[in-house]
């Protein structure tokens, strides 16, 4: 927190098109990128959904991509 922000991080398997990852898409987009450093952290990353996330959110990968 070191610039006056909190952190959140979300962990998801995959980002897939699912209910779970549009749900999480809309929960971080509902967060203010003023008030919180967002990062969504994923065992893997499929380029499906990944291509709509904002340059303030902050997208960690463990595994491989998969295209």
């Amino acid at each position: 927190m070191a610039n006056g922000k909190k952190n959140i991080v979300f962990f998801l398997p995959s980002f897939e098109i699912g209910g779970a990852e549009r749900n999480t898409l809309k929960l971080l987009s509902s967060l203010s990128a003023e008030d919180y450093s967002l990062s969504l952290v994923l065992s893997k990353k499929k380029a499906v959904l990944s291509m709509k996330f904002p340059i303030a959110w902050r997208l960690l990968t463990l595994g491989p991509t998969v295209i």
